[in-house]
């Protein structure tokens, strides 16, 4: 039973009931794609090698059933190469061959087929279709003319808005100046009145100051005259009270004069008086200080004795104690004296060993995260290094598809402009067959059979004076 599958290569027959498609290989498909491209190269080679003629071979060459099929016949590339050709030469358009006008056939049809027949020609399609352009155009031109008088309508009305709204500004303009002069003249009469208020306000203050100026010179004369018969006052009274004061001094003088005198005999008198009282005291204390010396060496003696005999009660209180206590206290004093440098011993020992073990640990510590901090450089190194190898993949395939797209834009460009010519060529060669055919036969306008029935819609149309659809082109 034969079916259709999709082939690497293309659409082709298989036989699935009775066996299961062969299978291709990427060798295969690789050799496959490396001929087509040997094929396409060979071709360019052979009519030419410029974009655009490149992209029409390729499409010539990948719609080829033959290579479709997979089976390339000499036959096969010959139709290929003819294909080619013929699309190639149609890219370079130039005087084609004229085409033989196929005879007409007899007309059949049903319905106004007498009509339709009598229309039938490619002259009356093309006065319909410009009575079709006009009708449109004459359409068009009306809602133009109904659009611009819209338009002149809705400016004018817009335009008399525009004037009514200047007018209304202008007249708002003058009553805001009317009010604005008002309020001037209004400030103005203020500024005024209160001008005249402030000058009678200042002449008022100027006759105030002029009497008080008045009045402080006449207090001044006054109180210089006062001053000056105070200042005469007080110089006499201060001559009479120097003269007086010089009076009181010698009086002084003389006063203090005789108190010296006396004064001095008085000491001279006072002075021998005490010397006599000072020896009689002086005496008097050797008698009492040498009673005194005399008890004070004796209280000193039995003192001495005293102590003496308490010294020799504690030396022998001090060798009893020792005898029966001291050797004992001793002993523990040196068992203390000895534990306690055994524990200050093993303290310092015990410190030192756990200050050491404290290092060791600190010391590991920092090697442990040295090394953890080295292990984490090491690895953002290799995770870096393998994020830019991948990004460098990335970037690499980013760049060849972005190639590979711009090859295709290209490409595909290059056929749309051959496309483009082999449609140009084909018109400029229905053209030129239109005209010999004209040239010919004057009656060359007149449609085929094939032509009449595929356009029989429009040539109906033309009889009934109807347009199928509105103008698209407005």
């Amino acid at each position: 039973m034969a079916t259709i599958i999709n082939a690497p290569m293309g659409i082709s027959e298989s036989n699935v009931m009775s066996k299961a498609p062969a299978q291709v290989t990427s060798a295969l498909l690789a050799k496959r794609n490396q001929m087509q491209e040997m094929l396409i190269s060979r071709l360019c080679k052979e009519y030419g090698s410029d974009p655009m003629r490149k992209a029409v071979i390729t499409r010539e060459v990948e719609k080829s059933s033959a290579l479709k099929a997979g089976k390339l016949s000499p036959e096969g590339l010959r139709v290929l190469e003819r294909a080619v050709s013929e699309a190639v030469r149609a890219t370079r358009p130039g005087p084609m061959e004229s085409l033989e006008r196929p005879k007409p056939n007899t007309w059949s049809g049903g319905e106004m087929a007498a009509a339709v027949q009598k229309v039938a020609n490619w002259t009356d399609v093309a006065n319909h279709r410009a009575s079709y352009y006009a009708v449109a155009e004459e359409a068009k031109q009306a809602v133009h003319d109904s659009r611009k008088v819209e338009l002149r309508q809705m400016l004018a009305h817009q335009m008399s808005q525009e004037r009514h709204k200047e007018a209304a500004r202008k007249q708002m303009l003058r009553e805001e100046a009317s009010e604005v002069a008002a309020n001037l003249r209004e400030f103005h009469a203020e500024e005024d009145a209160r001008a005249a208020r402030k000058h009678q306000k200042s002449a008022a203050q100027k006759r105030d100051r002029d009497l008080q100026m008045l009045e402080q010179k006449s207090r001044a004369a006054a109180s210089e005259r006062l001053r000056k018969l105070e200042d005469d006052e007080l110089s006499a009274h201060l001559r009479k009270e120097q003269e007086l004061a010089r009076v009181r001094a010698e009086e002084k003088k003389r006063a203090n004069e005789e108190y010296h005198r006396q004064t001095k005999d008085a000491n001279i008198r006072a002075k021998a008086e005490r010397e006599e009282a000072r020896k009689a005291e002086w005496d008097e204390e050797m008698k009492l200080n040498a009673q005194w010396k005399a008890v004070l060496d004796k209280q000193e003696a039995d003192r001495t004795g005293q102590y003496e005999r308490l010294r020799e009660r504690i030396k022998k209180m001090q060798k009893t104690y020792e005898d029966n206590a001291g050797a004992e206290d001793e002993r523990r004093l040196q068992e203390e004296e000895e534990r306690r440098e055994r524990h200050i011993k093993e303290e310092s020992a015990r410190f030192e060993e756990a200050h050491r073990q404290k290092q060791l640990a600190r010391k590991e510590q920092i090697e442990n995260t040295t090394a953890s901090l080295f292990d984490q450089m090491e690895g953002r190194e290799v995770l870096r290094k393998k994020t830019r190898a991948e990004d460098e993949v990335y970037a690499a395939t980013v760049k060849a598809d972005y190639l590979k797209q711009e090859e295709r834009d290209a490409q595909a460009k290059a056929l749309k402009k051959g496309r483009a010519k082999q449609q140009y060529h084909f018109l400029n060669e229905q053209v030129v067959s239109q005209r010999e055919q004209a040239a010919r036969d004057p009656g060359a306008s007149e449609m085929t059979e094939l032509e009449a029935t595929l356009n029989r819609g429009l040539l109906v149309s033309i009889v009934q004076h109807k347009f199928p659809r509105p103008n698209v082109l407005n």
